[in-house]
């Protein structure tokens, strides 16, 4: 094992897991805005919303390949089988490895795990509000919608056929 090249491996992966919970901590923010947006009942606000929610998904995907990619070079080093290393937790591979080397990827697991935590919060609360308004605009729909006190009626081919237009006929003779 070549420990320069080990501190080195280390530290790119702890400037990407920082990274990702940096993405994370942006998720949160436009989740926030989307629940704001749906407040405000701006439909364009939350189209823009779910477009860049849309791309910061797509970069933590992008990143936690490049994650195992990287976990599974430093476990190598370590002796580990072939991509082993992506199976191991950041704590697990920490404690592989030197104290100095573990407390720089226990500080960024750390940001990254309280990252997540809060986009998730985020997120659970943005789906309720969204259940919500649909909740609601079901409700809505519901209240509005002409009931029709006749029984349908099926016609020769078996599709159901709704009765109506008698009352226009009857308003107009």
């Amino acid at each position: 094992m070549n420990r320069n090249r080990m501190i080195a491996r280390v530290a790119d992966l702890a400037r990407l897991v920082v990274g990702m919970a940096e993405v994370n901590e942006q998720l949160a923010s436009v989740l926030d805005g989307k629940i704001d947006a749906m407040r405000r009942a701006n439909v364009e606000e939350m189209g823009g919303c779910e477009q860049r929610e849309g791309k910061l998904v797509e970069t933590l995907r992008e990143r936690d390949g490049l994650r195992k990619q990287m976990m599974d070079a430093i476990g190598t080093e370590l002796g580990l089988p072939a991509k082993a290393g992506r199976t191991l937790t950041l704590s697990q591979l920490g404690l592989r490895m030197n104290a100095g080397e573990r407390a720089t990827l226990s500080n960024a697991a750390d940001r990254l795990r309280s990252a997540v935590i809060g986009a998730r919060q985020v997120e659970r609360v943005a789906a309720a509000v969204s259940r919500e308004v649909l909740h609601h605009l079901q409700w809505v729909f519901a209240a509005v919608k002409p009931r029709d006190d006749r029984a349908g009626v099926y016609s020769n081919d078996g599709a159901l056929v709704r009765g109506g237009g008698s009352a226009m006929v009857e308003l107009v003779g």
